[in-house]
Order: structure tokens, then sequence, then C-alpha cells
């Protein structure tokens, strides 16, 4: 920051984002993370299981993925987007490991996770579910990839950028903010 304001250049916040280190992370004591345990517990127990699928195998999965993508499309009454979040291309899934959540053997969600080389930091990219999943499916994925990366040798989980973020608009707000 002291380079890029010497060099007279103007700070513009677009977003906050959020990092999970993992080195110390456990959701198995303190109530804090009660809600998470429940979670992990409640759906395991319905019958719920996480995996991971290498990026080599996804082909063999990817069918079901992309009904789940359309059918996921379809319910939000969207369309892909390509722009600032994952999209679903069959060459573009295959590049990654790809998450998933899987109830009487058939995947129910699933999220494709972006990993750096040096094992510093995975995030996940594009996430689609079945509306016909159990309301905490996401969360269980989420916590789930959280726990194989740590094992895994990660140092964070990148939740990604929340857009506008901590910008304050109203009259006491910057011009970038009220805008």
């Amino acid at each position: 920051l002291p380079l890029y304001i010497e060099q007279g250049l103007v700070l513009i916040k677009i977003g906050e984002s959020g990092k999970i280190p993992l080195s110390g992370l456990s959701f198995d004591e303190g109530s804090d993370w009660r809600g998470q345990r429940y979670t992990l517990k409640k759906l395991a127990k319905d019958g719920s299981v996480f995996r991971v699928i290498p990026r080599e195998e996804v082909g063999a999965v990817l069918p079901r993925l992309k009904e789940i993508s359309e059918q996921w499309l379809k319910s939000k009454q969207g369309r892909e987007k390509g722009f600032s979040l994952g999209f679903f291309n069959d060459e573009y899934i295959s590049n990654f490991p790809v998450a998933i959540v899987e109830r009487g053997g058939e995947i129910q969600a699933f999220a494709n996770l972006w990993a750096s080389a040096d094992k510093n930091e995975i995030s996940p990219d594009m996430m689609r579910y079945m509306d016909n999943a159990p309301s905490d499916t996401m969360e269980f994925l989420f916590l789930n990839t959280i726990l194989w990366a740590k094992a895994q040798g990660f140092a964070y989980f990148d939740l990604g950028m929340a857009p506008l973020s901590g910008i304050t608009g109203g009259p006491y707000g910057s011009l970038w903010g009220r805008a």
C-alpha cells in the first residue's frame, strides 16, 4: 500500500475477502462450533457422504454434475454468468478436483476447487446443488471441504470476495461508497 500511495494512485475498496487459517482449526470443541458439529453429524447420520473426486476422475461424473447444474440454474431462474464466478463447461470442470455430497449413492451437490500449487490456499469456485437436497447440504459440503483441505496440508481456505462488503454509503460515505 505505501508504494501504491507513493505512486499517486487512489485506494478504492471493492469488497472484502475472507480466508480461514487451517493450521489450528477444529470443529471438535467449543460452543462457537456447536452448530457446525450438529450439521456435520446430522447429515452424516441421515446418509450424506462427502468426498473429493480427483480431477483425473471427474469425467466419469460430468453427466450428473451437468444435470445438477442445469436443474440449479432452472430453479434459480438464471443462466450462466461466466464472468466473476465459475460456469459449467465440461472442459473447464475437468481441470479441477470436485468436492461432492452424495446421498443414496447419487451426487446431490458439488463445488469445483481451485488450489494453489504450493498448498497455501484452496477455494471453492462454482457451487451447485439439487433442490431436493437436505437444507444444510451446502454447509455440510463447505465444512467437509475445509476439513479435507486441512488434512491435505493447505494453509488457508479462501471464502472468496464479498463484493461491496464494508463499503459505507449514505451522506457521510465516500463518493465511491455512495455511488
